[in-house]
């Protein structure tokens, strides 16, 4: 039997009162038509919005919610991750999985959208210095040009940033070169979190 809006905003305070304390009981939920591919979002506005499509499926459902309340829970204590120049699925996004899934919450799988596979501090000198030679035009992100002359990242070089980037035109070529050379994409190509390597680079006075 499908799951209803009121049981999704059951299922939703019965795990704010598990994991979070009871801080999210003002986020709101709904089910949604989200894009294919997208199973939950959370804007502070909007609140939580579920694909509809999980309504059948009550094991994901829950892995997506408690995934969507993470992201709410971040922002409401303003954690520097929840700002739109950084990565929202970096080390704090890990370290709340990590602690919700110690507490017995089912949560397999959800590590792989953390973007900070690697936080050895080899991992993020490397990483400053792909951003530092970037930025000064001593090296450039790995891709192509087509007959029109527009620049697209390759295979290794692609991330899942790239796709919220407006499509390369003849009037804008760069569009994706440039994002190429942003700091939340250097971090998800080195698999570093995105705030500790602008505090890093403010270190040492280059962000």
């Amino acid at each position: 039997m499908p799951i209803t809006e009121s049981d999704l905003a059951t299922l939703k305070d019965e795990i704010d009162r598990r994991h979070f304390g009871g801080a999210l009981k003002d986020v709101t939920i709904r089910f949604a038509m989200l894009p294919v591919g997208h199973f939950g979002s959370y804007a502070p506005r909007v609140g939580v919005e579920i694909s509809s499509a999980l309504a059948d499926a009550p094991k994901e459902l829950r892995k997506t919610v408690v995934h969507e309340l993470i992201h709410a829970f971040l922002a409401r204590v303003k954690d520097p991750s929840t700002q739109r120049r950084n990565d929202p699925h970096g080390a704090a996004f890990a370290a709340q999985v990590r602690r919700i899934r110690s507490a017995g919450e089912d949560l397999r799988g959800e590590l792989a959208y953390a973007t900070c596979s690697n936080s050895s501090g080899a991992a993020l000198r490397r990483a400053a210095a792909c951003f530092l030679e970037r930025s000064e035009r001593r090296s450039n992100p790995s891709g192509r040009f087509d007959h029109g002359g527009r620049w697209y990242p390759d295979a290794a070089e692609l991330q899942e940033c790239c796709a919220a980037v407006r499509a390369p035109t003849r009037n804008w070529p760069f569009s994706l070169m440039s994002h190429c050379r942003t700091i939340a994409h250097v971090s998800r190509l080195h698999g570093v979190d995105t705030v500790a390597l602008r505090r890093y680079l403010a270190s040492l006075g280059s962000d």
